[in-house]
């Protein structure tokens, strides 16, 4: 994928990556049965413009599962998005979804012993990604995809400090759950370990690295930004109860 990814790109390697435990294709919706507390891996989506009456039965179906009646509108499905609020359903999460070259990424890559790709990850990782809020069912969803994938170890000061996880699809490369330690916050380690995300991804043969992140997490979106990631769309999620 030399071109710049669609949010389409971007889903259908989201969906890949971040899988839920079982997926259920529909003629209106793709349903996605899964018992961790990830939203993404647990989001129906469209996949044509539907009914009034599709809505009630997707959202009959996850609650049936013990799921939250949840759905995935994507900033190039207006329409959809308009329906639900119509139906009651309310906007929450609103995130935007950063992408760059991987070679943009790479170019600078992170001094010696900084960053490491693991697979599977060490404990203190999943140490790092529980103390900063990625929860054990969410890390569950990275065991979970099978396509090719990696974890990215930061250190900092001779110390364990960050965590991130990546894995491709059809030339793109997703990144999720990028996570510093507060006392290394500041360090450059983000930086560094978006740059390592980058070079693994080049060797799978993605041209290009996204990421979701949350439209008000200003740090982070400073972040990307300062890395040459651009906004390519964004999207949330709509439910009748906040899930």
């Amino acid at each position: 994928m030399t071109a710049q990814p669609t949010i389409a790109n971007i889903a259908e390697a989201i969906w890949v990556t971040w899988p839920g435990e079982e997926s259920i294709p529909t003629p209106a919706f793709t349903l996605r049965r899964s018992g961790d507390d990830s939203r993404r891996s647990r989001a129906a989506t469209a996949n044509r413009a539907v009914s009034d009456t599709d809505i009630a039965e997707a959202a009959q179906t996850m609650r049936g599962w013990g799921q939250p009646a949840l759905f995935w509108v994507p900033s190039d499905q207006p329409e959809l998005d308009a329906q639900l609020e119509r139906l009651g359903y309310r906007a929450h999460d609103h995130s935007i979804y950063y992408g760059a070259p991987t070679a943009t990424l790479a170019q600078h890559p992170p001094p010696p012993v900084t960053c490491f790709e693991i697979w599977e990850p060490l404990a203190i990782m999943a140490d790092i990604w529980s103390e900063t809020g990625t929860s054990p069912g969410r890390q569950e969803v990275m065991a979970r995809a099978t396509c090719p994938k990696t974890a990215i170890f930061g250190r900092m000061d001779a110390q364990p400090a960050g965590a991130a996880y990546v894995g491709a699809n059809d030339g793109l490369a997703l990144l999720h759950a990028l996570a510093t330690l507060p006392q290394h916050r500041r360090k450059g380690l983000g930086a560094h370990m978006m740059a390592q995300a980058g070079i693994w991804a080049a060797r799978q043969g993605c041209d290009w690295l996204a990421l979701a992140v949350g439209r008000d997490n200003g740090p982070a979106c400073a972040l990307y930004a300062s890395l040459g990631m651009v906004p390519v769309g964004s999207y949330h999620y709509r439910s009748l109860a906040h899930a």
